[in-house]
Order: C-alpha cells, then structure tokens, then sequence
C-alpha cells in the first residue's frame, strides 16, 4: 500500500447482481415482517410471545356450516285424542362468527312424527258415517327454517359454549288419511284431501362446539325448545272448516288436527370451519 492508496474493500465493489439481489430481499423483509407482527396479534391464547417462542398462529374463523341430525318432540294443545310421537330431525346449518363471542346462526331442518289417533279422533257431529272405518293417519311432515344469535363464552382455544334466542317458521304437511273399511259395498278407500298449515316459533337453545380438529371440523351438541306464536293458519289446524270425506259412497267431516304448542329437540352437529 503506497500513499493515500486505499486497498480495502468497499460495497461499491460488489458486483451489481448481487447489489439487485440485496435490494429485492429488502423489499420482501418488509412486508413479511409486517406479517409476522399481524400474526403476532392473531396468536390463539392472545399473549405476548416470550423471547425464543415459537408463534403460533390462528387461523380465523369465520363461517361454520355443516349438517344436524337428532330426535324431536312435538306437542299439542287441547285433549282430541290424538297426539303426536317423538320423531328423527335432520338438516344442515350456518353460523357466521360476527365476533369471537357472538355468532349467527341460519338452520333447516325436517321432522316426521307418527300422529296417533284414540278411538273417535277426528270424529264431528255428522260422522256416524266413521262406524267400521279404522283410520290410520300418514306422518305430519315439520320443514323449519330458523334465525338464532348465540352469544359464546370461548372457554378453551377448543371448546366453546353458547346459548341465544331465535326465530323460527314451520311449515306442517301431511298426505291422505287412509282407511279399512268394513262391509263396504260402493267405495272402499277413504278420500281426502292433502293438507298443510304453517305457524312461528320463538325458542331458545344452548350447546357446546369442541374443536375435532383445531380450526378445521368441529362437533357440536345442542338442545333447544321453544313454542308456537299465535294461531297457525293453513287446512291442517282448521277448527272451523273440518276436512271434507268420502268413503263408500257417503260424505262425512273430520275434526282438525290439534294446533301444535310446543317444540323441542337435541341435535348433533358436524361443523367444517372456513
């Protein structure tokens, strides 16, 4: 080294690729680091990282759907004699998480209940005609389509509990009643019409959802109960217009079904998180 020659390296020695290089790593390091920080904020168990900790990240939940299946119950008001069994419920739902501790959830659901009949249901005063004809009712079909908010306590980054309010319309359908009928000497078959109502319900439900696999499937069990607001409108609860007959050549009225009161259900839930 001579005079003021300096042989030392400096950056302007580098070759200009590997300044290009340096550069575009710059730009990448930003964004990503301002990830990690975003991340950061996003951690399941919401604490501060300690020094060396690995972060976890959470994966945000934001829509569960999935289907439902369990037993439902249906009552009814008045004593007609005729009443209605506990019956499979199916169906599928969607809850949208509108806060970690509140969610919405949209259901439908189908419920098929056996309608047992005492000896005499459905009976009016013009239906004598009924003596030697053994009634045999087709299943009361439930469709429901129903709105719940379900406040949630997170008690676990699993486990979550939840119970809310909701609205609900039911729809109530049924086929032809069918008949055996004795000494029957014109016509042997029972004619009626189909019928159907429809009604509201307010209810109320609570449930557990755990985590199968942590932000990805989750199941749930619920319970809820609720009753029929006001009076159902439709042919199928109609007091005042009983239902038109025809069975060996005479015409013959039958009682409505009984307004239904009450429902409740248990449920089972398989939910994929999205």
């Amino acid at each position: 080294m001579t005079g003021g020659t300096h042989s030392g390296w400096t950056p302007r020695d580098r070759p200009p690729c590997s300044r290009l290089i340096l550069a575009l790593a710059g730009l990448v390091s930003v964004p990503a680091l301002a990830g990690v920080a975003r991340a950061q904020e996003r951690r399941v168990d919401d604490e501060p990282a300690a020094e060396g900790e690995v972060v976890r990240l959470e994966r945000e939940r934001k829509v569960l759907v999935g289907p439902d299946v369990g037993y439902a119950l249906l009552t009814h008001r008045g004593d007609t004699g005729v009443s209605y069994e506990a019956g499979l419920t199916w169906g599928g739902h969607a809850r949208i998480e509108l806060r970690p501790w509140m969610g919405l959830r949209f259901s439908a659901r189908n419920s098929r209940h056996v309608v047992d009949l005492a000896p005499g249901a459905l009976s009016t005063s013009d239906s004598a005609a009924l003596d030697g004809v053994e009634l045999d009712h087709p299943l009361l079909d439930v469709w429901k389509l129903e709105a719940r908010f379900e406040p949630t306590w997170v008690a676990t980054s699993r486990l979550r509990l939840w119970a809310g309010p909701g609205v609900g319309w039911a729809r109530f359908e049924t086929s032809e009643l069918e008949a055996r009928v004795s000494d029957c000497t014109v016509q042997c078959r029972l004619q009626t019409p189909k019928r159907q109502g429809s009604a509201v319900e307010l209810s109320g439900a609570l449930g557990a959802t755990y985590d199968v696999i942590p932000r990805w499937v989750a199941a749930s069990l619920a319970v809820s109960g609720g009753g029929f607001v006001g009076k159902p409108v439709g042919t199928l609860f109609d007091e005042q217009h009983p239902m038109q007959a025809f069975v060996d050549g005479s015409m013959l009225h039958l009682a409505a079904l009984p307004e239904p009161a009450s429902a409740f259900a248990g449920r089972l839930s398989v939910d994929v998180i999205f």
